[in-house]
């Protein structure tokens, strides 16, 4: 069976970042100092049990197809990766289970400039070997963004650590291991201190070479400093940039739940619902409370019909019908398609100006 494969080049991989050249760390205040990162960087944000990790495994499946390389999946959360359990068999994703690691947020530092264990099983660490060995990987997926807030929130809370602030409440009890555990809340320099450390992640992790950087991250609920009003987008720590981090990150997808009507089971007589999935590549009004879910697709001005003709005019596809891998090769054949109308463009003009200097 024949397969047709993704084009090799698109318009934007000459401006990919080489290893060295990433820019400054960046600070929730300044997101123009993170403007080189969007060229390959993405998030999808949704609640739990909406596919999330069955798209990595469609990241994976178009990487592999476009530059035969692998994608590497970090993950911090807890939920398993099922869905990508036969890619990974088959040696296409490798997986690194950090939030079975004993120190994660040092591992994952590591993980962000490319360092990866050399003797994995099961994705557990084996052993002290880290190497930076990227030649045979094409993209990563982290999973997630909440997980790793939540991860070094922990720590610094059970460290006692203060970050401007002292830990809130904190006290200690031992445990019949004559262990001293810490306890307490974190502070507002808590909060402050791993929203940068996410976009720090963001920052090493986009400057690495390659094709394509996921995130994924659950959905979260802030607040409007100016206004007071509701915000809506991905989970990290607090709400404070729960609005803003979209923007450092070349594509943002909500995935949302709804429901649809599967008639009526002839047995009982029950009413039967299937839920679905739609992922949004525009901004969109929650249902219930008309506030907006950010959402953005990287695509040249000139392609953004055709784009929504081909993964959706309402601005979403669903997952029933539709993948992470369809968005991202239509992504490219549209990217590679704009370039051949500039390059057509570009040639006439200089042939007109040609003639021109030749008095024709």
């Amino acid at each position: 069976m024949a397969i047709n494969l993704p084009p090799k080049t698109v318009a934007l991989a000459a401006v990919a970042p080489t290893e060295g050249s990433a820019p400054a760390p960046p600070s929730v205040m300044n997101p123009a100092a993170v403007g080189e990162m969007l060229f390959n960087t993405m998030v999808l944000y949704g609640p739990t049990g909406s596919r999330k990790t069955s798209q990595i495994r469609e990241l994976a499946k178009y990487v592999y197809e476009k530059t035969g390389k692998k994608t590497r999946l970090l993950t911090m959360d807890g939920g398993g990766y099922g869905t990508a359990q036969d890619y990974i068999s088959a040696g296409i994703i490798d997986v690194w289970r950090l939030v079975e690691e004993e120190r994660p947020l040092p591992m994952l530092i590591e993980a962000s400039k490319g360092r990866f264990p050399k003797d994995l099983q099961g994705g557990l660490r084996k052993s002290n070997s880290l190497a930076k060995d990227m030649g045979d990987v094409g993209a990563y997926a982290i999973e997630g963004w909440f997980s790793i807030a939540n991860a070094a929130m922990r720590y610094l809370v059970g460290k006692g650590l203060k970050i401007n602030e002292d830990v809130v409440s904190k006290f200690s009890e031992r445990s019949d291991f004559g262990e001293d555990i810490s306890f307490g809340a974190p502070s507002r320099g808590h909060y402050g201190f791993v929203q940068n450390l996410i976009l720090d992640l963001i920052r090493n992790f986009s400057g690495l070479s390659l094709e394509r950087i996921l995130y994924t991250s659950l959905e979260g609920k802030g607040e409007d400093k100016i206004t007071k009003g509701l915000t809506y987008g991905p989970a990290t720590a607090g709400g404070a940039i729960t609005a803003a981090i979209p923007q450092y990150v070349g594509d943002c997808l909500h995935l949302e739940d709804f429901q649809v009507d599967k008639g009526v089971d002839k047995d009982s007589g029950a009413k039967l619902k299937e839920t679905q999935v739609r992922a949004w590549f525009t901004s969109h009004p929650d249902p219930q409370t008309g506030v907006m879910w950010p959402a953005k697709c990287r695509i040249i001005p000139s392609k953004v019909e055709a784009f929504k003709k081909v993964m959706g005019p309402s601005g979403y596809f669903n997952l029933n019908d539709k993948s992470l891998y369809d968005y991202l090769k239509a992504q490219d054949e549209l990217l590679t398609a704009g370039t051949q109308d500039v390059l057509a463009w570009k040639a006439q003009v200089d042939e007109a100006r040609k003639k021109l200097a030749e008095g024709k």
